[in-house]
């Protein structure tokens, strides 16, 4: 169908759709407007009414016939990049409107055609009091030998000029490293925020308003050399370094590091990525017990690399901390040392266990024996696990957890009788569990009896996916 016939047969349907409007609003009008005496009030209403009825149809129809413009036919998220990444001195295009008093993103290809050096810089000093984010992407390119180093084109055409807004710097290096090479100087004094791959040598540093930071680079980093950059930005609320292998001496030392941030925030959410050689409990829940002296909640669970600890607080936000005992093993099948852990968080109320296989008899009844302040504890495990979970609660001669008053075992599978016994056996020693949470189908056995629990309020829950396995221990 041509353009002509698609006009056509819309100003026919417009001017079918028109005329029938017309007359049942005349008809309309001819039977709503008897009183005489208010029809002069009601046709001005009338009037007012079509004036605005009007005025939305002119909108819309001057919108409609934007969308018929090239422009118009692209979507938003498509126009904002546009107007986001259109500013690219780095491909040779330098608009140095006057009518832009921000710019939202000025991105920097060194890669993207023949770079002119001077222009850039020229172009950035100009514009640099007014860049709110500040994308540089640097690398050689084959058919341009003369381009210089990162650090060395910001120190010759910026030196100490201010960019006063920006916030946001995100900086890709490709150059090798070498020792030569010197941290990136730029007066950012508004920068909060930091994404940084490459040689970690060139990292701009001291940023003393910095609150976010994430490094990432095939590089070797010494543990005294993540200290030092953690030194040079005490504000940090958040923080994730990726480094391809940790070493260092074991004699070394090193300055206390202080990020006063990340204990005040109660928004602060700190994820460390740990790795050891040999599976050394004892030296995980050393680092481990200066978060979790002053928890009140602790949540073990794994993934498929990962054992997790995630601790919450009264005073500040959750402190999560993933460990792998390396690059292939995966989280352990159990959780070791158990007791050890307990004796760093003596006080928290809340234990969350997400985790296949729980431990022994011994460690849970020594654990829960530091945890006397507990009164909710929630489980997702096998069901020979939550047996022995059971059997420590029921411990004798002083009942363990004592506090206990909710227990959520949902997504664990469990006997209906041996959950009566264990429910009966807390509440004749006067510490009974008062709410029992659990899976819909996953109780069996003597569902009835426990149902009917005079002490306890039952609360069942609809199955969910992810539950865990019981097929995996024999």
């Amino acid at each position: 169908m041509s353009g002509s016939q698609v006009d056509s047969e819309l100003s026919r349907e417009l001017s079918e759709l028109c005329a029938g409007f017309e007359s049942r609003a005349a008809d309309s009008i001819q039977r709503q407007l008897t009183n005489a005496a208010s029809l002069s009030e009601e046709m001005l209403n009338l009037e007012n009414r079509f004036s605005l009825m009007k005025d939305k149809i002119e909108r819309s129809m001057k919108l409609k016939h934007n969308f018929c413009t090239p422009i118009g036919r692209l979507s938003d998220e498509l126009i904002r990049e546009i107007l986001q990444y259109g500013i690219d001195p780095g491909c040779g295009h330098s608009f140095l409107t006057k009518g832009f008093p921000l710019f939202p993103t000025y991105s920097i290809n060194s890669g993207c055609g023949v770079l002119n050096t001077t222009l850039l810089g020229e172009s950035l000093r100009q514009l640099a009091p007014r860049i709110r984010q500040l994308q540089v992407r640097w690398s050689k390119v084959a058919t341009q030998h003369d381009i210089p180093r990162l650090e060395d084109f910001l120190s010759d055409h910026m030196g100490h000029k201010e960019f006063s807004v920006l916030q946001t710097l995100d900086v890709m290096d490709a150059f090798e490293e070498d020792p030569q090479r010197r941290p990136i100087v730029l007066n950012m004094p508004a920068l909060s925020t930091m994404r940084f791959k490459g040689v970690p040598r060139i990292i701009p540093r001291p940023i003393v308003s910095l609150v976010h930071l994430v490094i990432k680079g095939g590089f070797r980093l010494e543990i005294n050399e993540i200290l030092d950059f953690l030194s040079y930005y005490p504000q940090l609320k958040t923080c994730s370094i990726t480094n391809t292998e940790c070493y260092g001496d074991d004699e070394d030392d090193h300055e206390l590091v202080t990020l006063t941030n990340l204990k005040a925030s109660s928004s602060t959410f700190l994820t460390l990525g740990t790795f050891l050689d040999e599976r050394d409990d004892d030296e995980l829940y050393e680092f481990l017990g200066l978060y979790l002296m002053e928890s009140n909640e602790l949540k073990i669970s794994n993934d498929e690399y990962n054992i997790i600890f995630s601790m919450t607080y009264q005073s500040r936000g959750p402190i999560s901390v993933a460990h792998a005992y390396g690059f292939h093993d995966g989280p352990p099948e159990e959780i070791h040392s158990f007791p050890t852990l307990s004796s760093y968080s003596t006080n928290i109320s809340l234990l969350d266990i997400r985790y296949s296989i729980l431990p022994s008899l011994g460690d849970i009844i020594l654990a829960f024996t530091a945890w006397s302040k507990i009164a909710h504890i929630r489980v997702c495990t096998e069901e020979l696990g939550f047996e022995r979970l059971l059997t420590a609660l029921e411990d004798t001669p002083t009942v363990l957890c004592p506090l206990l008053r909710i227990l959520d075992c949902t997504g664990t599978r469990f006997s209906s009788l041996r959950m009566k016994q264990f429910l009966d056996f807390r509440e004749k020693k006067g510490v009974c569990i008062q709410t029992l949470k659990f899976t819909r189908g996953f109780a069996h056995c003597g569902l009835d009896e426990l149902l009917s629990s005079a002490t306890t309020t039952i609360v069942q829950s609809d199955p969910v996916e992810h539950q865990v396995d019981n097929s995996t221990e024999t």
